[in-house]
């Protein structure tokens, strides 16, 4: 985006997050196996979350797609065992695409303002997310 279209004055800020932290992926693996109808308690949400580092909501919730078949196909409910056979099958698109994110977060550091102080915190950067314009209706 050329900077002229981003500037103060046009746009409130340019905000900016990096990929999920543990913490954030716990939360989204319980979001979308509640989002199934199923109990978040009765799955290790914290395992699930330590094994998906640079994963983001959307790969976590096909993780989760993925394992619910693996379970159906073989006649019982998901479990774990078939999301972390799902996460071992999966690369994260932060992983196939490092060279691009390490520039976003560079272009991060001096260009936006993160969403979260946790997201200052994590790495060095993150990836544009959002922008508010500062116009109604612009």
């Amino acid at each position: 985006i050329p900077s002229m279209v981003y500037r103060k004055g046009r746009l409130d800020e340019v905000w900016a997050t990096d990929l999920p932290t543990e913490t954030e992926r716990d939360e989204i693996f319980q979001i979308h196996i509640r989002k199934r109808g199923r109990d978040p308690e009765a799955y290790n949400t914290a395992l699930l979350a330590a094994r998906t580092t640079d994963y983001v909501g959307a790969e976590i919730e096909g993780v989760i797609e993925d394992a619910m078949f693996k379970g159906f196909n073989k006649g019982v409910e998901f479990e774990d065992a078939h999301i972390l056979e799902s996460i071992r099958e999966t690369v994260p698109q932060a992983t196939r695409d490092q060279e691009e994110l390490a520039a976003i977060r560079e272009w991060v550091k001096t260009r936006a303002r993160h969403v979260s102080k946790e997201g200052e915190k994590q790495a060095a950067g993150g990836t544009v997310r959002a922008l508010r314009s500062k116009k109604k209706g612009a």
